[in-house]
Formats: structure tokens, sequence, C-alpha cells
């Protein structure tokens, strides 16, 4: 991502996070990898409840531009976090 759309990409990020939160979502995490990219994790109860909210979500405006973004579910199979939705 060019570094002048950074700003606007966490913006609108933190906005679509915090819609999730009232569609059912357990938050998400915004980092940086070794190779300086943005990388999200996103934690939903189920995919069917993620599709769900994003078919629900309000359009507040485009994403601002990158270069590339993909998407990966990952099936959680040992979960130790600290806190989390997955534990009892």
């Amino acid at each position: 991502m060019a570094p002048e759309h950074e700003a606007d990409f966490r913006n609108r990020w933190r906005e679509v996070t915090r819609q999730g939160f009232e569609r059912g979502s357990f938050g998400s995490c915004l980092g940086r990898d070794a190779n300086q990219e943005l990388v999200a994790i996103a934690l939903w109860p189920t995919e069917a409840a993620r599709e769900e909210a994003f078919h629900t979500m309000p359009a507040d405006g485009p994403w601002p531009p990158a270069e590339r973004v993909s998407e990966d579910t990952l099936q959680v199979l040992d979960d130790l976090w600290k806190k989390s939705p997955f534990r009892e």
C-alpha cells in the first residue's frame, strides 16, 4: 500500500471492524508483517455469520487503494489465546 493511503485504510478498517461488532464479530487485529505489509486477522463465530454481516453492512464508502487484498480462512486447531471466544 502506498504510504499516503495507509491512514485512510486504517480508519476504514476500524470503522468496518466496529460495524462487525454490531453483527456478531469477535473483533479484529491489524498488524504489519516482515515485508511491512498490513495484515488483519478477524474472528467470527462462523463463516456464515461473517458472510451475513458483510451483506448487511452499509456501504459507507470505498476502501483506499491497495496493491492487493487477499483473504484466507483459517480453521482453528489449537487455541491458546489468553482470551478467546472459542474456549470456555
